[in-house]
């Protein structure tokens, strides 16, 4: 994934095998299983760059034979849209959360349900590394609690800590579309008097944490 990234213009994606396991084992675990990796180029590619892509990949020390390349040329789309239809919800721990356009069908009276509208900021809940705070909160958050959300995103660490009954969570974000989102966040689940949002690092907070 780090060769083909630095090949390609558009960035490179991996998706791996993980399933999710106890919280006391912070939430997830890498399986056997495949894994595929996704590069981005602009443009067509002729053969003699794909022939270089296979050579800087087959200098790689895999240890087995280099994968089969796939090539798909991918029509323009409304991706500020598009990428919707790739998220639903999710669930870890106690805690449900699900997209602001699509109710989760399996909620119960003991699921801790966030709705979320990440828009451009960070934070959807399925990238692995928020997977594993939001299994760290359901393991570490009491009741009555305070807690600080540094580079909070979409604001979806904050709202899972409010939502596991933390009495007050300071939220901090340098980006003015992730303090936008996550006030809106906190606002569509009812938990704005217990999130205070600032842009800005530490000295931003009106009060301290």
């Amino acid at each position: 994934a780090d060769v083909l990234a630095a090949l390609a213009p558009g960035g490179a994606s991996l998706d791996a095998p993980f399933r999710h396991v106890a919280p006391e084992r912070f939430g997830l675990e890498l399986t056997v299983g495949e894994a595929t990796v996704r590069a981005f180029f602009t443009g067509p590619l002729p053969a003699a760059k794909r022939r270089a892509i296979r050579q800087r990949l087959a200098a790689l020390p895999l240890g087995a034979p280099l994968p089969r390349l796939r090539y798909a040329e991918v029509r323009e789309a409304d991706w500020a849209e598009e990428w919707k239809r790739f998220y639903h919800p999710m669930r870890v721990g106690r805690l449900l959360v699900q997209p602001s356009w699509e109710e989760a069908a399996d909620a119960g009276p003991e699921d801790l349900v966030i709705t979320l509208d990440p828009g451009r900021a960070f934070g959807t809940g399925q990238h692995e590394t928020t997977r594993l705070c939001l299994a760290a909160l359901d393991r570490l958050v009491r009741a009555g609690g305070v807690v600080l959300d540094v580079g909070t995103g979409s604001g979806i660490l904050a709202l899972a800590a409010a939502r596991l009954g933390a009495a007050r969570v300071d939220a901090l974000d340098t980006d003015p579309v992730a303090v936008v989102a996550t006030r809106e966040n906190a606002a569509r689940n009812g938990l704005p008097d217990r999130i205070e949002v600032a842009e800005g690092s530490r000295g931003a907070l009106p009060r301290p944490p």
